[in-house]
């Protein structure tokens, strides 16, 4: 290979002037020796070491160990809130606890977040582990990009945050007693799955938690008599079964038992009598005149029947009625914001000694324009209410009234 310089080179000043141009602008000065701020990329064949925080990379990680695992309030990290930029921190840790297996006292919470059009950063939550305590319990994030945890006992605690929107911000516990600001939007969790003082699996938004017993191919509750199955607003349609269910009816839970009154047998003849053939109104709405029919008496009408004779309808269980209140969402103002136009794909530029000069920049496909919106309130239920029966009761009460009538009648 020819020399670049050698003795009696008429242009060697020219030659140190291109050198030059190209140290300047080649990656050299975009990696201080000391001090400054990164802004190329970075490469190595080898081990790369860093010991500070990474500041406005693709991947950002910063290390805290808690020594002791203090409870409370941690600051973990600090996002920039650019509409539509994502986030994604992972807190692994040790806890002083063992697994319910014996195998390992790790667990890992990952943090999902995004900053919406009103430049306010939310997102939602979930652990795994195998670990018999709350290890992240709660996590906030506070209207100035700072993200907050909630911790159990750690004794030793890892954040890593997987972004483009990082910011300085130290692994810091908050103090004993100290609180995120009000203002702090609570990450929703959004699953978790906890083995040791009991199974439990929980999801949310839409929200199913059971504290059930899985057995082989049954399913138990884990409290005898203490949960319900749909709500008088939201109730299943139906119900599929090969047989009808087994309805506990043991003397030895009863108490205060007598016989039907007068009054409550000539109630119960009414009852008989009030059933009638009915279509339910969604059914027609929906099948017009394919809709089925059903038979049973309306609740209101057996209500009116019990007045009528002098009792309290609602002191038997065979009738039922539930209320919900009105169900809402508060969706905050967005601001208007416009459009970014979309870009073309930018190749890199190398000098003349094949250094990246100026890195490639992928195609953008824009943002379209935001509208100003003002704040509102969704109403995602009206308030209402149900009647209802409990309709096996009702057939036994029905079952005495005629069955008196017969009595009455063999003995004429």
């Amino acid at each position: 290979m020819a020399d670049y310089f050698y003795d009696g080179m008429p242009n060697v000043n020219e030659r140190l002037n291109l050198l030059y141009l190209a140290f300047a602008a080649g990656p050299y000065s975009a990696l201080p020796l000391s001090g400054g701020v990164l802004t190329g990329d970075v490469s190595s064949r080898g081990a790369l070491s860093v010991d500070k925080q990474i500041v406005a990379a693709a991947r950002a990680p910063r290390f805290a160990a808690s020594a002791g695992g203090t409870p409370g309030w941690w600051r973990v990290a600090k996002f920039s809130l650019q509409p539509g930029s994502e986030a994604v921190v992972r807190i692994s840790g040790t806890t002083g606890y063992s697994a319910i297996d014996g195998a390992s006292n790790g667990a890992l919470t990952t943090i999902l977040l995004r900053v919406d059009n009103d430049s306010k950063c939310r997102g939602s939550f979930y652990t795994v582990g195998a670990v018999s305590n709350d290890t992240i319990r709660d996590v906030k994030i506070g209207l100035d990009g700072v993200v907050y945890v909630s911790t159990g006992t750690f004794f030793q605690l890892s954040v890593y945050a997987d972004t483009n929107m990082w910011l300085s911000q130290p692994v810091e516990f908050l103090g004993a007693g100290i609180l995120p600001p009000d203002t702090a939007i609570a990450a929703v969790r959004i699953w978790g799955l906890k083995l040791g003082a009991g199974n439990t699996f929980t999801v949310t938004t839409t929200t199913l938690e059971t504290v059930c017993d899985y057995v082989g191919r049954h399913v138990y509750p884990a409290v005898d008599n203490s949960y319900d199955m749909g709500r008088a607003a939201v109730a299943y349609r139906t119900i599929y079964a090969r047989t009808g269910t087994i309805n506990t009816s043991d003397a030895r839970l009863k108490r205060d038992f007598r016989e039907l009154t007068t009054a409550e047998i000539a109630a119960a003849k009414d009852l008989a009598r009030a059933i009638s053939i009915y279509r339910w109104r969604d059914a027609v709405d929906c099948k017009g005149a394919d809709a089925r029919e059903h038979v049973g008496p309306t609740v209101q009408r057996a209500i009116e029947i019990m007045q009528a004779h002098g009792l309290e309808p609602f002191n038997y269980g065979f009738i039922c009625h539930d209320s919900w209140e009105e169900q809402t969402v508060e969706h905050p103002a967005i601001d208007a914001r416009p459009a970014v136009p979309a870009t073309e794909a930018v190749p890199e530029v190398r000098n003349s000694f094949g250094d990246v000069v100026t890195a490639a920049v992928p195609a953008s496909a824009g943002v379209p324009a935001i509208e100003a919106r003002g704040a509102y309130t969704e109403v995602t239920q009206e308030a209402g209410d149900r009647y209802a029966f409990r309709y096996d009761e009702l057939a036994m009460f029905i079952a005495a009234g005629q069955e008196a009538r017969l009595a009455a009648l063999e003995a004429a």
